[in-house]
Formats: C-alpha cells, sequence, structure tokens
C-alpha cells in the first residue's frame, strides 16, 4: 500500500522518524472544500458538533497508523484555522473577520468550548492530543480580501480569549498545563514579541500558556534574536516553530528536486534551534504534482509530492534535510554550548545536541559554493577534521 509506505518513510525506524504533528481543526487552504464543525447559526450549545468526514475516513486512520508505525511517542497539537462563519464577523470562512461581539460574549466562549469538543471527539476517536495552539495565523484575519480560512485574534483579544474562555475551558475538561500545551501566536516572527509580551505579561492569562509558536514565512523580516528576547523574558515558556513551506506566491509551485529548498530548510532549522526553538513542524507532509490539493488555490511545494495516476510518488530534497533533524535529534535531546573560531565570512551554519543516551549529534550545513574544512573539537573525545562538500548537509554523532 503505497499511503501507508509514505506515512512509514515519515514516522517509522526505517523513515525519518517525525515526532510530532500539527492537526487541523476542520478546514484550511489545503482542504478540497470549505467546512466546519458546526454551520447551525446560533447554535452556542454546539449540540450539532461533528467531526467531518474528512477527519472520519482520512486524518483518523492515517494518524492512527503513523503513531502505530513510530518507535517514539508522536506530539500531536492543533490548530483552527477559522471558526464556523456564523460566528465571524464577515459571515465567511475565508475573508478579514474576527468573532462576533466582545471578548466577554457568547461567541468566544463558545468558540473555546469548539475546541474542547475537538478534543474530545479525537479522544473518543482513540487519539490523545499534546496541545493545540490558539489558531492559526491570527493576523491573517485583519487583511481584506484574504483568500482562505482565517480568524482574527490581536495580541489583546488573544489573552482574554485565553483567560476567560480557552483556559478555563480546558481546565475543566482536564487538559491542564501539566498534561496539554497551549501555544499562543502560531503566527510570523515580526509580531511575535509583541503577542509574547501583552498576552504573557498576564498572569491570569500566562498560568495557561506553556509556549510560543511561530511561522517561517517572514524570517528574514525580523531577527531571531526575537526568540531570544522572548526566551529571556519567559524562559518557563518553549518556543516551537509550527509552519513552514517551500514554494508559496512563487513560480514553480512544485521545483522537483530542488536542492536550494533543501537547503533553506536546513538553515532556518539550524538559525531557529540556535535561538531556543524546541522543534521545527513543515506544513504539508504529501501535495500532489500541482502543489494541492487545495480549495483556495494556494499551491506550494512539499518533501513528498505524489502522482496518484502513476501510483508513485518523489521525495524532494527537503525530505531529506528534515530527516538530519528529526532522525538524529530525538526528543528530550538538549542543545549545548557551542563556539566557533571560522573567519566571520565563513557561511557554515551548525547545531550541536546531547540525545537521552548521552550520543552528541552535530548537524551542519554548507550553503556556500566552495568546499570547506571542518574541525570539531570536543574536549572529551577528542577532535576530527573532515572537508565539507559545497552545498551539503553533514551529521555527526559520537558518543
Amino acid at each position: 500500500n503505497l499511503s501507508e509506505r509514505l506515512i512509514k518513510d515519515y514516522f517509522a525506524e526505517d523513515g525519518i522518524q517525525y515526532s510530532i504533528g500539527r492537526i487541523p481543526i476542520a478546514g484550511t487552504d489545503f482542504s478540497t472544500r470549505k467546512y466546519a464543525y458546526n454551520e447551525v447559526d446560533g447554535d452556542f450549545n454546539l449540540t450539532h458538533f461533528e467531526l467531518a468526514e474528512e477527519d472520519i475516513n482520512l486524518k483518523i486512520p492515517t494518524i492512527k497508523y503513523a503513531l502505530n508505525v513510530s518507535k517514539h511517542e508522536v506530539k500531536l497539537f492543533g490548530s483552527a484555522w477559522s471558526s464556523p462563519k456564523w460566528m465571524k464577523t464577515n459571515n465567511e470562512l475565508e475573508g478579514a473577520g474576527v468573532l462576533k461581539g466582545n471578548t466577554t460574549g457568547p461567541y468566544y466562549k463558545t468558540w473555546a468550548d469548539y475546541a474542547v469538543k475537538f478534543l474530545n471527539h479525537y479522544r473518543t476517536n482513540g487519539i490523545e492530543l499534546w496541545g493545540m495552539t490558539t489558531g492559526n495565523e491570527p493576523m491573517a484575519g485583519f487583511i481584506p480580501g484574504y483568500r482562505w480560512n482565517c480568524l482574527g485574534f490581536t495580541p489583546f483579544s488573544q489573552r482574554d480569549f485565553v483567560k476567560l474562555h480557552l483556559g478555563p475551558a480546558l481546565e475543566k475538561a482536564g487538559y491542564t498545563p501539566e498534561n496539554f500545551k497551549v501555544m499562543i501566536h502560531d503566527d510570523q516572527l515580526p509580531s511575535l514579541p509583541i503577542y509574547a509580551e501583552i498576552v504573557l505579561r498576564d498572569a491570569n492569562a500566562s498560568k495557561y500558556i506553556s509556549g510560543v509558536a511561530l511561522h517561517w514565512y517572514q524570517n528574514n523580516y525580523a531577527p531571531r534574536e526575537f526568540l531570544n528576547f522572548v526566551h529571556n523574558k519567559f524562559p518557563d515558556k518553549f518556543i516551537l516553530a509550527t509552519e513552514a513551506c517551500e514554494g508559496a506566491g512563487i513560480s514553480p509551485h512544485v521545483s522537483f528536486g530542488d536542492w536550494s529548498r533543501g537547503e533553506n530548510y536546513a538553515s532556518d532549522i539550524l538559525k531557529d534551534l540556535n535561538h531556543w526553538s524546541t522543534g521545527w513542524v513543515d506544513w504539508n507532509i504529501a501535495l500532489d504534482l500541482n502543489g494541492g490539493p487545495t480549495w483556495a488555490e494556494n499551491f506550494v511545494d512539499s518533501p513528498i509530492i505524489v502522482n496518484s495516476t502513476a501510483n508513485e510518488y518523489y521525495k524532494n530534497p527537503m525530505y531529506y534535510a528534515l530527516g538530519h533533524f528529526s532522525r538524529f535529534l530525538v526528543p528530550s535531546s538538549i542543545r549545548l554550548d557551542s563556539t566557533t573560531s571560522t573567519s566571520w565570512w565563513n557561511p557554515v551554519l551548525y547545531t550541536v545536541f546531547e540525545t537521552p543516551k548521552q550520543e552528541i549529534v552535530l548537524v551542519a550545513l554548507n550553503p556556500s559554493d566552495e568546499p570547506t574544512e571542518f574541525t570539531v573539537r570536543d574536549p572529551k573525545h577528542g577532535i576530527i577534521t573532515f572537508s565539507f562538500e559545497a552545498h551539503s548537509i553533514v551529521t555527526l554523532t559520537w558518543v
């Protein structure tokens, strides 16, 4: 079964051993249609809430298979793109809009209850989620004409939503910070500090929050020191990169065998990990030859591209770049401090971790057009020097 082989390539021991995954709460731009879990206008008690056929027939069986073939615990977290349209000010899943009313009103309470319903329904179907974000890209909800599912939250409304509704609703249902991780923001790097500042400095909101999530699409417009800022100010909250993809808004969307896209993944992961990110989550695990399906025609690239008519799929360099991290930096690995004596112009990026089995792992990227000599000095284990080929990724492990 080719679909099973694809999941094994990501999650199994002979694959790249993914240990975390993001589960959309209802529809996204990469759904084949627009949908939510409760389309009955005014149903504040959510009596008509039900999972979609996509969940029952596709997502849940696929998730269960991934969990079954993985040798690790796989942390799963949910993210919602939009509320049902009757709860949103523009009465559409897509387009600029926020929840109706104010943050003390019934729409915000119902939106929190909606999240709990989702978690409970997945639990009933045998899937326990590790956490959730407060919502995908909340700033998109303020962009006029936004083409796909979105729901706007300012830092202030996100703060109030968490402390007045989401946090208490989760706690009442048994999803506490001890066993369930809520992440705020889930948006671009430039807006990360202001969301963290406004939400996390409020003790009544912060007590429900475990982490801060970010996406990669504007990482070139803000310094990674923003991550340092958040870590230093709120060291008890983890940082997690929760979405990235190549091919967005450019042509070609799908670029077979594009090594530069693999390098871009590795570069971004290394920079995030070296600035306190505790992990990095890709967007779509598989897309078709056009970079879909996507009802919103937001075609992009993916580490694996499926050719369903030929019953085959192709692994892009992004897949192998991800494997250097997901396969070797196993859960609970800890980043080690390291220094470099290379010249200021040397473009090599690297990170060093220690695994729970006391194995040292070094992942390095040489994105330049020239090979370079690379020497590693470990005071406990000695020195190794090797020729680092141009445009290559290397992983070294030692005990």
